[in-house]
């Protein structure tokens, strides 16, 4: 009687985890169904985001791998408008963890490196327009300077004409009594 029951609750337990992997496998089949759908009609940040979540809840799922590769792919699509480089890099790098044939493997790497390429020339790009705003703002900061310096000999030239001037009036003077008193 002990066994029959053990056999029965063995039996229920197979069915229940059964039950489970059905359910789990028609959400997963569903999930990216969806996103199949969002990336035929054009909807490619939706189809990228819907591929990622499918591989992020499902893990080691069936369909994870066509989900890794959809949602690497669409992430890095220049016609994406939530285009990532980061995001698809990341689902790179997932994808050649992967069991994959060795062709498709040179090429997920290929497109790791050139990722990485692209990002580490974005920085640089951020560092020289940082740069740039710098030199920018020293510019700005000279040209002030240079401004007020010349505002500043403008006043000094004219101060030295009126000087000069008043110079030549008294030499005149001094001219003229020299000459009353000779």
């Amino acid at each position: 009687m002990k066994w029959l029951t053990g056999a029965v609750l063995a039996l229920l337990l197979w069915a229940a985890g059964c039950s489970t992997v059905r359910g789990t496998r028609t959400v997963m089949q569903a999930q990216m169904e969806k996103a199949r759908l969002a990336e035929v009609s054009g909807d490619l940040a939706g189809a990228a985001h819907g591929y990622a979540q499918v591989a992020e809840q499902h893990p080691g799922g069936e369909l994870f791998p066509i989900a890794v590769r959809k949602a690497a792919i669409l992430s890095a699509h220049p016609q994406n408008p939530a285009r990532s480089d980061s995001a698809a890099l990341y689902w790179f790098r997932v994808l050649a963890a992967q069991p994959i044939p060795g062709s498709e493997k040179e090429l997920v790497h290929l497109q790791i490196a050139g990722l990485e390429l692209s990002q580490a020339l974005h920085e640089e790009i951020l560092r020289q327009h940082e740069a740039g705003d710098s030199l920018t703002a020293v510019t700005r900061r000279l040209s002030l300077t240079v401004a007020n310096q010349s505002r500043q000999l403008q006043e000094l030239e004219s101060e030295i004409r009126r000087v000069s001037e008043e110079l030549r009036q008294l030499k005149e003077i001094d001219v003229r009594l020299s000459r009353r008193k000779r």
